[in-house]
């Protein structure tokens, strides 16, 4: 049987150094593709396919896009690093729809939480994730509708 291959993305711009993630994902005992994404194309890429889990820096605007994947991929799992240890800040993360929110100083938990949300993944919470998708969608096309009438 071949064994389940999973989807990260890794948010960062195009400059960031994301090696230190990469080292530490890439030991951990699952089949995980790893996708470089940039902030501005990530909405885009969630519309063809949806990872198991995002990860991104603290410094990547990240209050706005937990946000806006917050309201439509509730369900997404997103692992924020920071350069700071501030538990209020973590806290305020976790509060706007973070999985989890790691120090760079502890990056150690990486592995940790990353085989937690992957453990966890399944057919169900992709199958959520779309059907909220899918909801989006047909509001979308019913506005469109709506507006033709008119």
């Amino acid at each position: 049987m071949k064994a389940r291959q999973y989807k990260i993305y890794i948010v960062a711009s195009a400059d960031e150094e994301i090696g230190h993630v990469v080292d530490r994902i890439m030991q951990l005992d699952f089949n995980i593709v790893l996708e470089r994404v940039l902030v501005a194309d990530c909405m885009s890429l969630l519309r063809d396919t949806i990872p198991d889990a995002i990860i991104v820096e603290e410094k990547n605007s990240v209050e706005n896009f937990l946000m806006e994947i917050g309201s439509k991929y509730r369900n997404l799992p997103i692992i924020v690093l920071s350069d700071s240890d501030s538990y209020s800040k973590g806290l305020q993360m976790i509060e706007e729809g973070a999985e989890d929110y790691i120090c760079q100083d502890q990056i150690e938990r990486l592995d940790v939480a990353i085989a937690r949300i992957l453990k966890k993944s399944s057919y169900s919470s992709k199958t959520d994730i779309r059907s909220g998708l899918y909801s989006l969608e047909e509001e979308i096309l019913g506005m469109c509708y709506d507006e033709q009438i008119y």
